[in-house]
Formats: structure tokens, C-alpha cells, sequence
């Protein structure tokens, strides 16, 4: 029987073994991690080499030029320190846009000059993409290496090169980038990112997407929420043939770089709250080779804007709805809107019956949504747009004109104003707009077929039609303050001249300046209506011909020329508004009068007016004018008289300073009272013969120092 070794002689045997091989394995270790390393140095070496030559064949086909610091790279992945984008720009500087009053256009500008190199960059990896399937074995190593592949860029700079300076468009800090070799799209986050002129936004994630056999590139970028703000999401398709185009936007929240963009384009500074929601679309499509159709809808809440035009503080909260649908001829550069619908929605919610809703009308679209809109226009409009200049050239080169195509001389506008409650107007007004009249309740509906006519070369020949109208609105309560019936009675104005105090005027018999009207000189009524308001004894409170003449001298001009106010609306701006102009204050001068103009007789609308109108500088009223410049009561007012009285009602102030040089009027004030007394005559309000006796009679002023200081040096006088 064999006798087996003892055990105690195979354990060294084999500690020897384990370690030998451990040594060995520890060894191999070393020298992977050094060829490792080799290879890694090796590996960014010519990552970097492989990467410098394909952005060299890139800018040389389409002109953009990349250039990059800090690169280093591991299997699958890149990190850049710094990555500056150069896009090929035009001759224009930076600024030319601002200069020649193009704000509005210079992201259009930026987008002109972008295109071209996008273009070619989608045809180079269109080429790039075809070649590579061609290659087989290329091909079949490619599946060796991974499919993903990340860019961690600190800094990320897109810039346009101009002749005088390079601008720039985007900046980026922090850009993660992660591409999959075998998707054609790129998904993409950044820390911080920002659009030249606009605020930056934070945690911005999304996705460029090529489609190589159409052309076709999509972008899109959202936010997600967070503690401050809802999230927001933006997606733009479009081909680099200019065929088709979407855009699409929403969110519980707009982004302040949305915001910012909007307040350009309306000239006005957009507030977005936290409760602000806002969702846009538009679709673009090529027909045939000179027109575009377009389909856009726009909707948004608790919106809120800033603009000392329309009134002082935040305007809100907004809210609207709207569609629309047409062509554009760039050629001609026509506009035809084929439909669009605009719904103001009341910014509470509300159950038909407790507002008596009137029934809508046959001209009446399907109301949408749980809220009942206040106010619905449906319109149909063609006519001249005045496009930007660069997103003109934008469009002129895909659709470069074959003929002379005439361009619309005017724009013509038929819309179809829904049945509405009176009260909707009011609801849809923001606080800020008519903080007075949203006290007032009404009851009644409107509705009509407005047709509009605007001459783009012709604005004096703007011309505004009401037809099928229907219009019961009356005042069902209103305020006691602000009650008609007070005024009736004896009232108080607050008034003071430009740089001067204020005073309180008493309108009433025991103030000894005020003048009843059966006091007032006939001739300075007649004067002041001839000048003020030739349809007074017509109209209550409101003359909308009036309104429309002053909108077409405003058009001609270019500026508020005129107000076209009522002498009703002037009372009501004296006795109950501020002076600010603004088109807050037009709306409420506009209601008060018309709600006045139903309640007070005409006779008492002009003894206010008159007992409190500007006559000069601290003067009001038509008792202290007659006795501080002729030394008379109102009663005994020449036709003369009324007449330079009057003459001084549109710049008391600057006309009577013209005055006190001379003690005498100018020729220029000369010849307006002589074109006011012609008027006069025209109108059939004075005989010929009375006519020429005013031209020709003298005027005889109060002749004291006391007066003309008063007159002459009213801040002296003040003090």
C-alpha cells in the first residue's frame, strides 16, 4: 500500500504559486495603466488632431469658424474649456439696426445673416451622411465604438462676424452636451444660457434634431418647475428650403427671455406673474413660389404690462384669446387675413344668468372655454404689411419676385363684433385701466359690423363704419360719490395752471366769479361751441364724428395732434380725472361724458364748463377772465371779446405770455382769432355782417397794474 506525502510539503508549493502569480497579475496591472495612460494622451492627441480637421472642412464649406481651448478627452467622452462659434456675418456694425430705428428687427437681422451657414451645414452632414453609409467597413467599426458621446463645455460662445466688430448671439455656461452616434439628435443642458438683448435663463434642457433625406431641423428647449416659477417648453421645426415652418410654445410660465422679446415687439414692458400661463403657435407653409399661408393661435393669463401710455403702475391682469388664418405675398409684401377670431375673456369666472347674458347673434361664433368671453371680434382684413427690412431680404431670397407685383395702397378691415353684454366691457378692462368706471354697473348688449378703411398713403382718409349696430348700455348703478344727479348741484373743482399750485374753484352762486348760464354772454357761447364743439346741442356727452376727425388729423401727423374731446368730456376731465394723458384717461373721459351726457342738461354741462375752463395762467372761468382782461361781467362779452377768450383755450398759458410783450395780440393770435370768426360764419353761427364788424372792432383791456401782473407774472402773483 502506497503512503501518500504529507500535507505540510504542497502548502509552500503553493503559496509559491499565488504569489508568483500575484506578482505577475500586480505587474500586468502596471503596465496597463501605463499603457493606459499612453493611450489616453494618445487618444486626446488625436481626438483633438481628428476634431481640428473636421471644424477646418466644416468652415471651409460653410464659413463657420469654431475654435476651442482646455481639451481633453476619455472613451466616449470631451471636455472643452472654452468654445467660440463664429458664424459669417454681413457689413453692417452691431448697432445699425438700432440706428436706423430697426429695434425690432435685429433678431430678424441676426436670423438673415445665420441661415446661409445653417444651410450649408445641413447639406454638409446631409453629404457627410450619405458617404459614411457607403463605407461598409468604416461602418461596421463605427458599432466598435460607443454610442454615446458627452461634451462638457464650461463656456460656450455663438458669435456673428461683422466688418466693424464681432457681435454676440449666445452664451452658455456650463453646456452639457450627449450625442448618439446612431440617432440623428442631439439633446443638450445648460446651466445658464443667453440670448443677446434678452434676459438669461437657467436649467435649460432640449434637443437639435437633423432629418437628413428632408433637410429638416427641429429645436426645442424647455424648463423645468421649480419653487419660483411653473415649467415653460418651446419647439421650433423648419427646413432649410423654406417649404414649411412650426412653432409652438406653452407653458404655465413665461420665461423672462420670452418675456423680453415681447416687450420689444410691442414697445412695452411685459410682466409675467406666477400664475401667468401662455401656450402660441404657427404654422408656415410655401405655395407654389410667391406666397406663404399662415395659421397662429395666441393665448395667455394673468398677464401683465407697463406702458406710461396707457396708464401708470402694472396693467392686469390680461388675458386673450386668438386665431387666425391668411396668406402673405413677400413679394408685394400683401397681407390677406382670411379669418381670425379675438376673444377677451372676463377674468373671473361666472354664471351666465347672474350677468343676464343676451342671446348671441347669428354673427356669433361657438364660444370656447368655461368662461364666458365679454367681448368677441370676428374680422377679415387685407392689406399693406410693413414688414422689417431684414425679414424682408430673408424672405426675397426664397422668393425672389419674377414680376412687378402693384403693392396694396390700403388696408380694409370688416369685423364682426358678437352680441355682448354691456357689462363685459367693463369686466375686461384691468383696475389700472379705468379704476373710476369699474364702480359703475351696466346693463344692455351691443353688437355691429364695423368696416375699416386705412389709406397707407392717405391717413387723412381713414374711414370707420358702423352698420347692423345695436346699442341699449345704460348705467344701472353707479357710485354715490360720482352720482349724475350731484352735479346738479353745487360742486367743487381742484384746478391749477402748468407749474402752479392748486386751488379749489367753487361752482356755485356763492362763489362771486361764478356765472350762471343765463349770465354768460351768448356770443361766448357760440363762440366756444363753434371752437370746442359744433355738435354740442346735437349729441350727449360724446361726438364719435368728432373722434374720427381727430383720429385722421392724429394719422396725418403722426402724433396726438388732437383729442377730439367733447365739451362734455372736457368737464368731466376737470372735475373728476388727472391730467395725465394717457389712454386710461381717455377711456374714463369717454364713459363719464357719455353717462353725464344722459343725465345733465345741456345748459348745466356748459355752465360748468365754462365757470372752470383755463383762461390763462391761474385763471378759470369765464366770470374771472371777462373781469381780470376787460374789466366787465361775462354778460357783457362783444363777439370780439369771446372771441380771443376763446382763441386762448388750447395753450392758455404760452399764448398769453405772446400777449404781455406787447400788451397787445400778436399777428399770428390776430390772424387765428380772424380764422375762428370766418368759422364762425361758415357754420351759419354769425351773420356775414357781424363777421366783418368782429374782424375789424377794436379791444380795449383792463388797463391796472394789478390785473396785468396777474396776467403777465403769475408765479410773482402766486407767491
Amino acid at each position: 500500500m502506497t503512503q501518500s506525502p504529507p500535507k505540510t510539503q504542497t502548502r509552500p508549493r503553493n503559496h509559491l504559486r499565488k504569489q508568483r502569480f500575484a506578482i505577475v497579475c500586480l505587474g500586468l496591472l502596471i503596465l496597463s495603466a501605463i499603457a493606459m495612460r499612453a493611450a489616453v494622451t494618445r487618444l486626446n492627441t488625436e481626438a483633438a488632431n481628428r476634431i481640428d480637421a473636421r471644424l477646418r472642412l466644416i468652415e471651409s464649406k460653410t464659413g463657420i469658424k469654431t475654435r476651442g481651448e482646455g481639451f481633453s478627452a476619455g472613451f466616449g467622452s470631451m471636455r472643452i474649456g472654452s468654445l467660440n462659434i463664429v458664424l459669417p456675418g454681413g457689413a453692417r456694425g452691431p448697432d445699425a439696426s438700432r440706428r436706423n430705428g430697426e429695434s425690432n428687427a435685429e433678431l430678424a437681422e441676426i436670423l438673415r445673416e445665420v441661415e446661409p451657414a445653417l444651410s450649408s451645414l445641413v447639406r454638409e452632414l446631409r453629404a457627410t451622411g450619405q458617404s459614411d453609409r457607403k463605407a461598409f467597413l468604416p461602418g461596421i467599426a463605427s458599432w466598435l465604438l460607443p454610442r454615446r458621446i458627452v461634451f462638457d463645455i464650461d463656456h460656450l460662445e455663438i458669435v456673428a462676424a461683422r466688418d466693424v466688430m464681432s457681435q454676440r448671439l449666445v452664451h452658455a455656461d456650463q453646456f452639457h452636451v450627449r450625442i448618439d452616434r446612431r440617432s440623428p439628435r442631439l439633446n443638450f443642458h445648460a446651466r445658464e444660457i443667453q440670448i443677446t438683448g434678452l434676459p438669461s435663463e437657467s436649467n435649460v434642457s432640449g434637443h437639435l434634431r437633423l432629418w437628413p433625406k428632408t433637410g429638416d431641423i427641429e429645436l426645442a428647449a424647455s424648463q423645468a418647475p421649480d419653487a419660483n416659477y411653473n415649467g415653460w417648453a418651446w419647439r421650433v421645426r423648419t427646413g432649410t428650403d423654406a417649404r414649411k415652418a412650426h412653432v409652438e410654445f406653452t407653458g404655465a410660465h413665461m420665461p423672462p427671455s420670452f418675456a423680453g422679446l415681447a416687450s420689444r415687439f410691442v414697445n412695452a414692458r411685459v410682466l409675467p406673474s406666477r400664475d401667468t400661463s401662455f401656450d402660441a403657435t404657427l404654422d408656415i407653409q410655401r405655395l407654389g413660389d410667391e406666397m406663404l399661408s399662415f395659421e397662429t393661435t395666441l393665448n395667455f393669463r394673468d398677464l401683465y404690462l407697463r406702458d406710461t401710455r396707457i396708464a401708470t403702475g402694472e396693467i392686469g391682469p390680461l388675458h386673450l384669446d386668438t386665431t387666425a388664418s391668411g396668406t402673405l405675398d413677400p413679394g408685394s409684401s400683401e397681407l390677406i387675413v382670411d379669418h381670425a377670431r379675438v376673444e377677451f375673456p372676463a377674468p373671473i369666472e361666472f354664471e351666465p344668468a347672474q350677468r343676464n347674458m343676451a342671446q348671441r347673434s347669428s354673427y356669433d361664433f361657438e364660444v370656447s372655454g368655461s368662461v364666458e368671453p365679454a367681448v368677441i371680434v370676428n374680422f377679415r382684413a387685407n392689406g399693406p404689411l410693413d414688414l422689417p427690412p431684414a425679414v424682408h431680404r430673408l424672405l426675397l431670397t426664397h422668393f425672389p419676385p419674377k414680376t412687378r407685383r402693384t403693392t396694396p395702397t390700403s388696408w380694409n378691415v370688416r369685423a364682426f363684433i358678437a352680441r355682448t353684454p354691456c357689462q363685459g366691457l367693463l369686466d375686461i378692462l384691468p383696475a389700472k385701466v379705468a379704476p373710476l368706471i369699474h364702480q359703475y354697473e351696466l346693463a344692455g348688449d351691443f353688437m355691429g359690423i364695423a368696416t375699416l378703411t386705412w389709406p397707407k398713403d392717405r391717413p387723412d382718409a381713414f374711414q370707420l363704419k358702423m352698420t347692423h349696430h345695436e346699442f341699449s348700455c345704460e348705467v344701472s348703478r353707479e357710485p354715490a360719490e360720482f352720482a349724475a344727479d350731484n352735479f346738479n348741484a353745487p360742486v367743487k373743482a381742484r384746478l391749477g395752471s402748468r407749474g402752479m399750485r392748486k386751488r379749489d374753484l367753487n361752482l356755485s352762486p356763492t362763489n362771486e366769479t361764478f356765472a350762471a348760464f343765463g349770465d354768460i354772454s351768448r356770443n361766448f357761447v357760440t363762440t366756444v361751441i363753434a371752437a370746442e364743439d359744433t355738435g354740442f346741442w346735437h349729441h350727449k356727452g360724446i361726438a364719435l364724428h368728432g373722434l374720427m376727425d381727430a383720429l385722421r388729423d392724429n394719422l396725418h401727423e403722426g402724433r396726438m395732434a388732437r383729442g377730439g374731446s367733447t365739451i362734455a368730456m372736457q368737464t368731466v376731465k376737470n372735475l373728476m380725472l388727472s391730467p395725465e394723458r394717457t389712454i386710461s384717461r381717455k377711456i374714463q373721459e369717454f364713459f363719464l361724458a357719455w353717462h353725464l351726457g344722459q343725465k345733465l342738461k345741456h345748459e348745466r354741462v356748459l355752465e360748468l364748463y365754462s365757470n372752470m375752463v383755463e383762461l390763462g395762467p391761474d385763471v378759470f372761468g369765464v366770470g374771472e377772465a371777462s373781469d381780470i382782461y376787460f374789466g366787465k361781467r361775462p354778460s357783457g362779452l362783444t363777439l370780439k371779446e369771446s372771441v380771443f377768450l376763446v382763441t386762448l383755450l388750447p395753450a392758455p398759458v404760452s399764448r398769453i405770455e405772446a400777449f404781455c410783450r406787447q400788451h397787445a395780440p400778436t399777428p399770428n393770435f390776430t390772424r387765428m382769432m380772424n380764422d375762428l370768426i370766418e368759422r364762425m360764419n361758415h357754420l351759419g353761427m354769425v351773420t356775414p355782417g357781424q363777421a366783418s364788424e368782429a374782424i375789424n372792432a377794436k379791444l380795449s383791456f383792463r388797463d391796472d397794474e394789478a390785473a396785468m401782473n396777474k396776467i403777465c407774472h403769475p408765479a410773482k402773483e402766486s407767491t
